[in-house]
């Protein structure tokens, strides 16, 4: 619920055919596949993944995270992974010799002149910023850290290192703001693995109270966050130097957006815009009960 509603997957990729959808799908199919055991269940986590790939390059790091599992840790289910991973694979590279004529992206040219080295700047916007920042976006993310750590399998070590490699090599990607975006959209399949790190502990953090709290604050939050993010009109703009300006101002943030006079309550006064985002508080804090009580209860 809190992925299909509260991340991503619903603010971005519900919007349009972006290359995100088909990505994510490709990610469910390989964390079905992964959370198995057996040839068959190898061979989807390879289809999944390489799908994911297909979809969209910089998936290749999170595939990478998956293939290393089976390499070194599942190696007889090696030959199913990557017999599964093959079918996609043979699309994709049929599709580059046909537009490109060559077994490279038909978009590898453009691409390639916008990367520099690794941007620090990048790093840390992808988590602390307003404006693009994931704790700003998907607060649950910090319980997720928290389970990661927490599991230390081979499973979670992979997929971390995955999510890690993508995260540095769009760091050296000179527009990692991504023009005019919900937050950062990058996050959006990387959410997935990040939820799926806490499927262990759900029994554990209904019987904390802080953890609990924790969760159904954070839960709430992300989905309050990207339904705004699915209704309404967000900040942004597809000049990257003035997306970069503005990256630690609170009105970058869609809850905060709401204020401005170009927000998504553009068309109301003052005074109602900011009734609106008291009521949305006063929501929030109802629907973090709401989950906490269910919680308790499940």
């Amino acid at each position: 619920m809190l992925y299909g509603a509260g991340s991503w997957a619903f603010s971005v990729s519900s919007q349009a055919l972006w290359q995100h959808g088909p990505a994510q799908l490709g990610v469910a199919i390989g964390l079905w596949g992964l959370a198995g055991k057996g040839p068959g269940r190898a061979a989807a986590a390879g289809f999944g993944f390489a799908l994911s790939v297909a979809a969209r390059p910089d998936a290749v790091f999170l595939a990478a995270g998956a293939a290393g599992l089976w390499l070194f840790h599942r190696t007889r289910e090696l030959p199913a992974f990557l017999g599964g991973a093959a079918l996609p694979a043979a699309g994709l590279f049929a599709y580059w010799l046909a537009y490109a004529g060559r077994l490279a992206p038909p978009e590898l040219g453009m691409q390639s002149r916008n990367f520099v080295g690794p941007q620090a700047e990048a790093l840390i916007g992808f988590f602390l910023t307003p404006a693009r920042g994931l704790l700003f976006y998907f607060p649950p993310f910090l319980i997720a850290a928290w389970a990661a750590v927490r599991r230390r399998d081979a499973e979670t070590l992979w997929l971390a290192a995955g999510c890690a490699g993508t995260l540095l090599f769009l760091s050296c990607y000179g527009n990692w703001v991504g023009g005019l975006s919900f937050g950062t959209r990058y996050f959006a399949s990387m959410t997935m693995i990040f939820l799926w790190w806490l499927t262990p502990y759900e029994k554990e953090i209904a019987a904390s109270t802080v953890l609990r709290r924790a969760w159904a604050y954070s839960a709430a939050a992300a989905l309050i966050i990207h339904a705004l993010g699915g209704y309404l009109r967000w900040p942004g703009t597809y000049e990257t130097a003035r997306t970069l300006e503005r990256l630690w101002l609170l009105t970058e943030h869609p809850v905060f957006h709401l204020l401005d006079a170009k927000g998504g309550l553009a068309d109301w006064p003052l005074a109602l815009r900011a009734l609106a985002v008291a009521a949305l508080a006063a929501g929030w804090v109802a629907l973090s009960r709401r989950l906490e009580r269910t919680l308790r209860q499940s």
